[in-house]
């Protein structure tokens, strides 16, 4: 794959990816083609091992104790209620039971975790699709572990994708509309027609990037 084609993972999920792997006993060039092939980020065996080194020795926490804690967010992130959630993790680590308590304490301080587990939905969603998959194949692809993503949770982001790609797109006709014309306020109507939540300023930014 050419590099200058390849998807972009933030560093975090990056990292949390290849802990997560490592963590199920792949080797570290089977991690690099597993995140050429499902992720298209292109990284040499040496890449991967440096980056899992520095993530784990920058950290208090043990391997395990990271694996339970990512293991956690992703099933939470699959649309499991936080019971479902706690009864899952103690099914995966039976020797390590936790509690809604610790769930709810993870679940506080790990905003960019989540946020970044969802984008990282989002973009396999988005792959899928331009593939034409089928639904089935794309859930196939969110299943963690052998959990699969609640329906409700696979619907939810399939909406938010689908209308964040509408609003992109009405924003980038609103952009042009407005350096075609010249006029802000028939740009700023445009985007009002659609109840769209961008403001004026996010138009301009869109026509910067015409």
């Amino acid at each position: 794959m050419d590099a200058s084609k390849e998807n972009t993972l933030d560093k975090d999920t990056l990292k949390r990816i290849i802990i997560q792997l490592r963590a199920d006993d792949h080797s570290f060039q089977e991690i690099s083609d597993i995140l050429l092939e499902k992720y298209g980020v292109l990284r040499s065996r040496q890449a991967v091992q440096g980056m899992f080194n520095r993530a784990i020795n920058s950290r208090n926490d043990n391997l395990d104790d990271l694996v339970i804690k990512f293991d956690m967010l992703h099933i939470y992130q699959l649309g499991y209620s936080r019971e479902l959630t706690v009864n899952t993790l103690n099914e995966l680590h039976s020797d390590k039971p936790t509690t809604q308590y610790r769930l709810q304490l993870v679940l506080e301080n790990s905003a960019n975790n989540l946020k970044s587990i969802e984008n990282e939905q989002l973009k396999l969603i988005e792959k899928g699709f331009k593939q034409k998959l089928s639904c089935d194949d794309i859930k196939a692809w969110l299943s963690y572990k052998g959990k699969e993503i609640k329906d409700t949770r696979f619907n939810a982001l399939v909406f938010k994708l689908v209308t964040s790609k509408i609003e992109e797109h009405i924003k980038d006709n609103a952009a042009s509309i407005m350096e075609l014309t010249g006029d802000r306020e028939l740009a700023k109507s445009i985007a009002e027609r659609f109840n769209t939540e961008f403001t004026l300023r996010d138009i301009n930014r869109a026509l910067n990037n015409i």
